[in-house]
């Protein structure tokens, strides 16, 4: 709750066509005690690999770039879990020599806000 008070957070997502049925979340996050924001998502088994992950992560991506609330959104996979992987990488995102989180089993990619790209 307390990234709400900054704006952004991650949100509950549920089928368009029965809003009762809660299949997933999706939202960018700041992570404690650093500068850096993450993508996070996480899907129900029955609904994963139908495009929910990467339709609500790019609509989270898109929340808090054109609200101009973070200039960087950086996401974070398990090198193996290709699934997520992609969907990073069909999210715009590239790889990133930031290091967010301690483990060598995971691949950490980024995308800067349009506007605040560097030149």
């Amino acid at each position: 709750m307390a990234h709400w008070k900054k704006g952004f957070g991650t949100f509950t997502v549920a089928l368009k066509g029965n809003p009762e049925v809660v299949v997933g979340y999706a939202g960018v996050e700041r992570l404690p005690d650093s500068p850096f924001h993450d993508i996070r998502y996480g899907f129900l088994p029955r609904f994963q690999g139908r495009g929910f992950a990467s339709e609500a992560a790019r609509a989270s991506i898109e929340f808090v770039f054109s609200n101009r609330l973070v200039e960087e959104v950086f996401g974070v996979a398990v090198v193996d879990n290709l699934p997520s992987v992609r969907i990073l990488q069909n999210l715009g995102m590239t790889p990133s020599s930031e290091v967010l989180y301690d483990s060598v089993d995971l691949v950490t990619f980024s995308i800067v806000q349009p506007c605040c790209e560097q030149e």
